[in-house]
């Protein structure tokens, strides 16, 4: 039986801290979440939610503070969720992933010292493979290569001097351009992904690199013609972009437009920090802000040869 594989065009950097057990929880939360006494760093992203399309990103955390479930939702395209274990050294171990609760997979994570190296699925409680995903990282440590032997395709990162993810482009192996993604940043607006403790900077799938310090504010997706000539097909433009932060400056609502259909798509974050307060698009109600009713984005659909993979769309990246 074989893996339906997805993009989440939906974005994304926590990497992982290793903390001996001879700590208290406590200290390992400091040690997570960042130094003592900062709240701004002791925060937790529990959703992303799209008020103009309806899709619900969500994570759950043990009582380390690690994130220790998933879950990822559209209103009749997708219902996704995961469950996550960690080892004694708080790296996350394995994992289960849900297309539906038919269909699930066992993972298992392999890391090199702090970083995850492959990333195997297999038939729940079985050893049979049915896909697996194998990173590559440059001296800086930046994931450059997302490798998927199976379905015979691979996934290249560029980044600017900042560290932010510039663009994610997939190529076949035998040479075919895929696809692409594009992004930029023009305001220093926390990622919040990046407050996500023990997520890895790539998981689930192909494009999920959540290793950008910022939050991006301009979104290009591209293909190619048959001469090789760059086509874009979505395109939220930095300049039009309306972000509003919150504590530690992460943002808690973002409003951005499609130039290419002019349809504007609006988000918000909900977040809690390490003592259970929560903050999120409530701050912006009732402050009496216009943050609703947008057209849906575009979605568009990777072609494979494999009739398997009929449902291997690539998702508007929020």
């Amino acid at each position: 039986m074989k893996k339906e594989v997805f993009f989440r065009v939906g974005l994304m950097l926590f990497t992982l801290i290793m903390i001996t057990s001879c700590l208290d929880q406590h200290q390992v939360m400091e040690l997570i979440s960042g130094s003592k006494g900062n709240i701004e760093n002791k925060i937790r992203l529990l959703e992303n939610k799209g008020l103009s399309d309806g899709f619900l990103y969500g994570y759950g955390y043990n009582e380390m503070g690690l994130a220790d479930s998933y879950y990822q939702f559209k209103p009749e395209l997708y219902n996704f969720w995961a469950t996550m274990e960690y080892d004694n050294n708080n790296q996350m171990s394995k994992a289960r992933f849900y297309y539906s609760e038919e269909e699930f997979y066992d993972i298992v994570l392999t890391w090199e010292k702090d970083k995850l190296v492959k990333e195997t699925w297999y038939v729940p409680e079985t050893e049979d493979i049915v896909d697996y995903y194998v990173n590559f990282y440059n001296k800086k440590g930046q994931l450059i290569k997302r490798d998927n032997p199976p379905y015979e395709f691979y996934a290249l990162s560029l980044y600017d001097n900042k560290g932010n993810v510039k663009s994610i482009e997939f190529i076949g192996y035998d040479g075919n351009f895929i696809y692409g993604l594009e992004f930029s940043y023009s305001k220093p607006v926390k990622n919040p992904e990046t407050a996500i403790p023990g997520l890895p900077i790539s998981i689930f799938f192909a494009d999920w690199n959540n290793s950008s310090p910022d939050r991006f504010t301009g979104y290009k997706t591209y293909s190619h013609d048959e001469n090789g000539n760059q086509v874009v097909d979505f395109n939220w433009e930095s300049a039009e972009t309306e972000i509003k932060t919150g504590i530690g400056h992460y943002p808690i609502y973002q409003n951005s437009r499609d130039v290419i259909s002019d349809m504007w798509t609006d988000q918000t974050w909900t977040y809690e920090n390490s003592r259970g307060k929560s903050e999120s698009q409530n701050k912006l109600a009732s402050s009496g802000e216009n943050i609703g009713n947008m057209t849906n984005p575009k979605f568009y659909k990777l072609k494979h040869k494999s009739e398997k993979l009929n449902k291997r769309e690539i998702l508007f990246r929020h």
